[in-house]
């Protein structure tokens, strides 16, 4: 008994020691497979589609259209490999969580390089077969937007199977009966890892198959997969990954496929410092992803525990984008000490672009959450801020004069334009429209976050929509200001 523990243990060490240089090599060699063509978070469905296409020209994946959503784009399905093992794979459920989707590009670019990791691609390439589901809804991917064309969240209708999107999905995994499932999706960078200052990168969950969380051999089997990617994680991001909610979901697909026997995973994209196209963490979706077929290809889940799956905290939301710490507010004549902090938002203009806009988000002792950018504001003082008397015309803020209005501390412009589209500015100052309407004398709760920082009553710094600025040298950023109508 004692020789064949010990060589249990024995080949447990190493099948993990060769995944972990495996996954140690990936993360080094990761920038010759990246697909560059696409570094943002948007992008038309119909690009990611021809970069699919080339995949299937080339001969590394086959293809096979499975149907259409609302507004008539194709849905595909793409195959690689010739294992008994199935895993499926699908993203984009939600059209604004694109994450996953960018780095399946990089694993099949991976994929189809036959000068490295060869004995690595050709144990996988005998022992599974992996089938993708991309742009599961590409309308709304086009939109950016979370829901379908018909204002449907897919992830809410694998009961009811209203829209054609989630009936191709259920139809796909009931055809092909997968042992493995992977259900890629991106979550609000705004969880903490637990009750910390950590962000949670990565999110994973093995969901429940019913109310009492019944831990199935198929669930079993997907928290040791995820045990697999949570030790190579942890390596690279200690401290960052966290447990996503597992309360049952009847309506989500995710919760109904581990149902259905298939060991499924969920692989939620967070957020990270100084990465708003989670270009970090599309690298860290590829490492994981790839590991984790590797692992499933030589056979080693069975040997895992599900020790690290069941230590990961749950997502906390202890996490602001920017805290103002130690502010002395000022109003009504009064000062008061407090903490401020902001969210950064985005928004879909008519133009298809991307815009900001930030809000305050809570006033007063913050001491027991987290901004992932913090900034010590003792000794100065915060006010609203004035708006300047005269009016000002699109055509006459210009740079220069927008740096003067900052220099004096004006964050906030009257404007003579007539009406605006949209809700944004193309300046870094924020355009009144409404001449009688009155500028706030006090910060207010979801609205705006734009406001003076002074000094011996000097103005020192602007938060002009959620962004820091320092006037006198211009160092800072403001990504748009907004217009108040």
């Amino acid at each position: 008994m004692k020789k064949i523990l010990f060589i249990f243990f024995i080949t447990v060490f190493a099948m993990k020691a060769h995944a972990q240089n495996f996954a140690n090599d990936l993360y080094h060699a990761y920038g010759n497979y990246l697909e560059r063509s696409i570094l943002t978070r948007r992008f038309p469905p119909e690009d990611y589609i021809k970069l699919m296409e080339q995949f299937v020209q080339s001969g590394l994946l086959s293809k096979e259209k499975l149907g259409s959503s609302v507004s008539g784009r194709e849905l595909n399905l793409y195959r690689w490999g010739k294992g008994e093992t199935r895993i499926f794979l699908w993203s984009q459920m939600h059209g604004d969580e694109s994450t996953a989707s960018l780095a399946l590009l990089d694993i099949f670019h991976f994929l189809a390089d036959t000068h490295s990791f060869k004995q690595e691609k050709h144990l996988m390439h005998d022992a599974v077969s992996l089938y993708i589901l991309p742009l599961v809804n590409p309308d709304g991917a086009e939109a950016f937007t979370r829901r379908n064309s018909i204002a449907i969240d897919l992830n809410r209708d694998a009961l009811r199977l209203t829209t054609p999107e989630a009936r191709i999905l259920m139809e796909t995994y009931l055809r092909l009966k997968p042992h493995y499932a992977f259900n890629l999706h991106d979550q609000q960078p705004r969880y903490s890892a637990g009750n910390s200052h950590k962000v949670a990168a990565i999110s994973f969950l093995a969901p429940a198959p019913d109310q009492e969380k019944t831990i199935t051999p198929n669930r079993l089997q997907a928290m040791k997969v995820i045990s697999g990617m949570t030790e190579v994680l942890n390596k690279i991001i200690p401290g960052h990954t966290a447990k996503y909610d597992d309360t049952f979901e009847p309506r989500a697909f995710g919760d109904n496929f581990q149902k259905l026997g298939g060991a499924t995973i969920l692989i939620e994209s967070g957020g990270w410092p100084g990465d708003p196209e989670k270009q970090f963490i599309r690298k860290l979706n590829f490492l994981i992803m790839l590991d984790a077929f590797y692992r499933i290809s030589r056979g080693g889940v069975e040997l895992y525990s599900t020790e690290l799956y069941d230590s990961l905290p749950f997502n906390d939301t202890r996490l602001f984008d920017v805290i103002f710490r130690n502010c002395t507010y000022l109003a009504d004549g009064q000062r008061f000490t407090v903490d401020v902090a902001i969210n950064r938002n985005e928004s879909v203009q008519p133009d298809g672009k991307l815009a900001g806009y930030s809000e305050v988000e809570e006033i007063g002792d913050l001491s027991v959450f987290y901004g992932s950018e913090e900034y010590d504001l003792t000794g100065y003082e915060i006010m609203t801020g004035s708006v300047p008397e005269r009016q000002y015309s699109l055509s006459e803020l210009t740079p220069e004069v927008v740096a003067d209005l900052h220099r004096k501390g004006f964050h906030t412009v009257r404007t003579k334009a007539g009406k605006i589209g949209g809700n944004f500015s193309k300046f870094e100052v924020n355009l009144l429209l409404n001449s009688e309407r009155e500028h706030p004398d006090r910060l207010l709760l979801n609205r705006n976050a734009s406001f003076v920082v002074s000094k011996d009553s000097k103005p020192i710094y602007l938060v002009i929509n959620g962004y820091l600025l320092y006037p006198l040298t211009g160092a800072g950023f403001v990504r748009n200001g907004t217009i108040i109508k």
